[in-house]
């Protein structure tokens, strides 16, 4: 949960306003003494009794239209009447405190971490009271025209609901284990299956920018209901006919909201002066020296991406021809048709990666095995220079599909599609080295080697100060100190959580990486519980040093060469002699005794 906590953190801290009409920090005590049950009939008797009694019958028969569903026949204008009967200003921060509690968001936080509660709860009552006024009554509205008895899971999606950046947080917890898992069900709604947008709608927006000309020299034709939706865009499924072709092919559509950019660009006007705030209140929230206007301007920039459609084609066709080469892998293709804002691509017929083979433990153990093999280790491990990652790879941007490859006899034959190029990086080779040194480090405990390769994580390196250095060793001690049992991706990004904490300007494409790798984790956990990437890697890594042993050897034989990492495992032999000492006694896991016998045995000589 600590992970999840930081991640919380450092988001949170960029949801909140600077000049807030709400009374912030609120009282350290205020979490533990409110009551949503007490405070919400409370408000009601106070604002009924201030009515005169036609006003009360005109407020009470709204309600009840509200509560009956009728939430989306309101005009603006009954609206407007109703807040303007209750004299809703003057209760209004009371309204958004309730509504914050009733939603339930708060119980993602566990109850014994009240900072962080505090800081999650403070943050979010700051960004609904920056909220533009209509968008703001959206979201009370559909809270009010909940049913009482509405999960906490479904409370969450609708005060997410038109709100980007806060569908994003959702589609990252959606799939960590340690958030409830009712809540975890309901956030996966956010992966594709939002529902704001209605087909002919859709439509019509594609034939406005794409052109009806151009739609009827391909033979266009649109699905009559929209086939996924996500925080900022929306699919609908298409056929069309290429010139000169008369078979059609099966196509989906992109669409990027109207209202989901709009929303995105208040968000992150509001951001302006989120962390403005924090940092004034660092001490109350107990977040030391973060970095948080360096941090806004990478967690602006991720978020802006998500509409950036001109770059997400860009992203497809250079994954789609990186990729060719791999039988396993699939990126669908760009159709000539796709504008700045609509695209137009190959449809892939499949599922979310979460949803393949649910009777099937083995098949869904090779299913993991094949994702930590393309979305991890070949992404470490890759000959291209510089190497291409899906940046957002939760499980609506990861399908399964039929392939033409069998894993095994007593396995289904399966291919992955990697969907959504939105958020994408590259490692070069220089980097990925370091990378995996750190990973060594967190393997074996190493500090010293987390500390010789920290600078790869911070844009412009580490200075050499005596400052630095003591601030980077107390960094790398409490990080492994406070490890236990979690995957050395998880503790890499809370060694880059210390590391930005201190000050630090955090690289962002191995930032990206990083972040990326934990989602991709909480797929790997899903299909198969037992899934040790650790153990996977070393055995990729033990394969990999067999087949380097002639050149090892050679470099054996020549002491100089013992530290070089010019391979492909980008493993030095006095690394695997440091891996051979740590594992001594215990066992080599996958990397075996038997790959010892084969490269060691020269090693041994030099000790």
């Amino acid at each position: 949960m600590g992970r999840i906590l930081r991640w919380l953190a450092v988001f949170w801290t960029f949801l909140s306003p600077l000049w807030a009409q709400v009374d912030l920090p609120s009282p350290q005590a205020h979490l533990s003494q409110y009551n949503a049950q007490q405070e919400a009939l409370a408000l009601a008797g106070e604002i009924l009794s201030s009515l005169q009694p036609e006003q009360r019958q005109r407020v009470m028969g709204l309600v009840g239209q509200i509560r009956g569903g009728s939430v989306q026949d309101l005009s603006p204008e009954r609206v407007e009447e109703l807040l303007d009967t209750i004299g809703w200003q003057q209760h209004r921060v009371r309204i958004l405190e309730l509504a914050l509690h009733q939603s339930g968001v708060l119980e993602i936080v566990p109850e014994d971490k009240p900072a962080w509660r505090h800081l999650v709860h403070d943050a979010l009552l700051f960004f609904l009271d920056k909220l533009s006024r209509q968008r703001l009554i959206d979201r009370l509205l559909t809270q009010l025209g909940l049913p009482p008895d509405a999960s906490r899971g479904e409370r969450m999606l609708r005060l997410a609901d038109r709100t980007p950046s806060l569908q994003k947080l959702g589609q990252i917890l959606a799939r960590q284990p340690e958030v409830p898992e009712d809540i975890r069900n309901s956030l996966q709604q956010l992966e594709n299956s939002i529902s704001t947008t209605e087909p002919q709608q859709l439509i019509d927006d594609i034939v406005e920018d794409v052109g009806r000309q151009v739609l009827e020299q391909y033979r266009v034709e649109f699905a009559d209901r929209v086939l996924a939706e996500a925080s900022v865009g929306a699919v609908i499924r298409a056929s069309l006919v290429f010139p000169g072709e008369e078979e059609p092919r099966q196509a989906v559509c992109k669409v990027i909201k109207d209202y989901a950019v709009t929303a995105l660009e208040e968000d992150l006007d509001i951001f302006s002066g989120l962390a403005l705030y924090f940092e004034e209140h660092a001490d109350h929230y107990g977040l030391g020296s973060v970095p948080l206007s360096e941090m806004f301007r990478e967690v602006r920039n991720a978020l802006l991406r998500e509409v950036q459609v001109v770059e997400e084609q860009n992203n497809l066709r250079r994954a789609h021809e990186y990729y060719s080469g791999q039988p396993k892998v699939k990126i669908p293709r760009i159709y000539p048709i796709s504008t700045d804002r609509v695209t137009f691509m190959e449809f892939i017929e499949g599922g979310k990666i979460t949803d393949a083979f649910v009777d099937n433990e083995k098949a869904r153990s090779h299913l993991a095995d094949q994702l930590s093999e393309i979305l991890i280790l070949d992404v470490l491990f890759a000959q291209d220079d510089p190497a291409l990652f899906h940046g957002d790879p939760h499980a609506g941007n990861v399908f399964y599909y039929e392939g033409q490859d069998e894993p095994d006899q007593q396995s289904p034959r399966y291919r992955i599609a990697l969907l959504d190029w939105g958020l994408a990086g590259t490692l070069p080779r220089t980097q990925r080295k370091q990378i995996v040194q750190l990973l060594l480090g967190v393997q074996l405990n190493d500090a010293k080697r987390m500390r010789q390769n920290a600078s790869a994580l911070v844009e412009g390196g580490i200075p050499d100060t005596p400052q630095d250095r003591v601030r980077v060793d107390a960094i790398v001690t409490s990080t492994l100190a406070s490890r236990g049992k979690a995957d050395p991706f998880t503790v890499l990004s809370d060694f880059i959580t210390r590391l930005a904490q201190a000050g630090y300007r955090i690289n962002f494409n191995l930032g990206l990486y990083i972040k990326a790798q934990i989602t991709a984790i909480g797929i790997l956990k899903e299909l198969d519980p037992d899934f040790d990437l650790a153990g996977d890697a070393t055995g990729r890594l033990g394969i990999m040093i067999l087949k380097e042993s002639p050149k090892r050897l050679l470099n054996t034989v020549y002491f100089p060469n013992w530290t070089q990492h010019n391979y492909p495992s980008m493993v030095s032999n006095e690394d695997i002699r440091d891996v051979q000492f740590q594992y001594i006694g215990r066992g080599f896991r996958r990397l075996g005794i038997w790959i010892w016998k084969g490269i060691s045995f020269p090693l041994r000589a030099f000790r």
